[in-house]
C-alpha cells in the first residue's frame, strides 16, 4: 500500500488533456479565411482618413528562451524543512497563425491610435530541455528531484494590443503606410510535460525505482511591447511586426507533511521576441467615423 500510494500522490502528476484544442484551430482558421474573404470584396474606404474598423491575419513567430525550476520539499512536523531542487533552460521557435479585428481613430495630424483584438494558435510550438538531479537515494527522508525530459507547449492566445502610430502619406510607405508603436496584454494556454526516473527508498525500508510522466496545464497574462510598419494603401496593407514579452507561471501540489505529499513546485519565466508578417483590410467604416 506504500507503494502504490508514493506511486499515485508524489509523482505520478495529474493527466490534463485540453479537449478544446480542435475547436480553437477550427475557430482560428474560419477567422483568418473570413478575414481573407472579406479583403476580396469591393468596399468603399473613409474619404476623410483612415479610420475605422479594419480586420487581418498574420504569419511568424516567437523565439523563446524558458528558464525552468524545479522544486521538492520536506515539511515533516516536528523536524526541519528540507528541500532540493534543480534548474534548466531551452530554446526555440515557436510559430504561429494570427487571426486580428481592430478600431483605427485618427488624431491631429498625421497621428493615430488603434486597438486591436487578436487570436493566434500555435503550430511548431515545443521549447524542451532535460531536468539533471540525483536519480538515487538512500534516506526517505531526502528530496529528492529526479532527472528527465521536459517541454512546454504553448497552445493558443487571446489578447488586445494598442497601436500609437504616424502616417506620413508619402510614396515611400504608400497612401495608407504608416511606422507605430505596440503595446500588448495577453491570456495565453500552455502545456507542460516533464518525465521523472530514479530510485526512492520507502518508509519500510526497501527502494524502489520510479518512473513517468507529470502534465500541467498553465495559464499565463503575458505582456507586450513592439514596432512595426505598415506599406501600401488606405485599404490594403502589408504589417511588419516585432515584439518582446517578459513573463512568469507557476504551480504547486502537495503539502510535504508525509513522503506520499512531498510539495513540488513547478516554475517558468520566458522571453520571446516576436516578428509576425501580416495584413490588414480597412472596412471603412467604424464608432465615431
Amino acid at each position: 500500500m506504500i507503494k502504490e500510494a508514493f506511486w499515485s500522490s508524489v509523482y505520478a502528476a495529474p493527466q490534463c488533456f485540453n479537449q478544446s484544442t480542435t475547436r480553437l484551430r477550427q475557430l482560428a482558421a474560419a477567422l483568418i479565411l473570413a478575414a481573407f474573404c472579406f479583403a476580396l470584396q469591393p468596399q468603399v474606404a473613409n474619404a476623410e482618413g483612415l479610420g475605422g474598423f479594419y480586420i487581418g491575419g498574420a504569419l511568424g513567430g516567437e523565439y523563446a528562451d524558458a528558464d525552468y525550476k524545479k522544486t521538492v520539499t520536506h515539511n515533516f512536523p516536528n523536524m526541519e524543512l528540507m528541500s532540493n531542487y534543480e534548474s534548466d533552460s531551452g530554446k526555440g521557435g515557436i510559430s504561429s497563425i494570427k487571426a486580428i479585428l481592430g478600431h483605427r481613430w485618427d488624431l491631429p495630424g498625421q497621428a493615430y491610435f488603434s486597438g486591436e483584438l487578436d487570436f493566434a494558435f500555435n503550430l511548431n510550438k515545443k521549447v524542451d530541455g532535460q531536468l539533471k538531479g540525483v536519480d538515487d537515494t538512500s534516506s526517505p527522508d531526502a528530496p529528492d528531484v529526479f532527472p528527465g525530459d521536459w517541454d512546454l507547449e504553448k497552445n493558443y492566445s487571446a489578447g488586445f494590443n494598442a497601436k500609437l502610430g504616424l502616417s506620413p502619406q508619402e510614396d515611400i510607405l504608400g497612401s495608407g503606410g504608416s511606422i507605430y508603436l505596440v503595446g500588448g496584454l495577453k491570456w495565453a494556454d500552455f502545456t507542460f510535460d516533464g518525465a521523472y526516473d530514479g530510485m526512492v527508498a520507502l518508509p519500510d525500508g526497501t527502494t524502489e525505482r520510479i518512473t513517468g510522466v507529470t502534465r500541467k496545464e498553465f495559464r499565463a497574462w503575458p505582456w507586450l511591447v513592439g514596432a512595426g510598419v505598415e506599406f501600401g494603401s488606405e485599404q490594403n496593407r502589408l504589417d511588419l511586426r516585432i515584439t518582446y514579452s517578459k513573463y512568469k507561471f507557476d504551480s504547486s501540489s502537495g503539502d510535504g507533511l508525509t513522503i506520499s505529499t512531498a510539495k513540488v513546485d513547478h516554475d517558468f519565466e520566458i522571453s520571446e521576441w516576436g516578428v509576425y508578417v501580416g495584413y490588414t483590410f480597412a472596412i471603412g467604416f467604424g464608432l465615431g467615423i
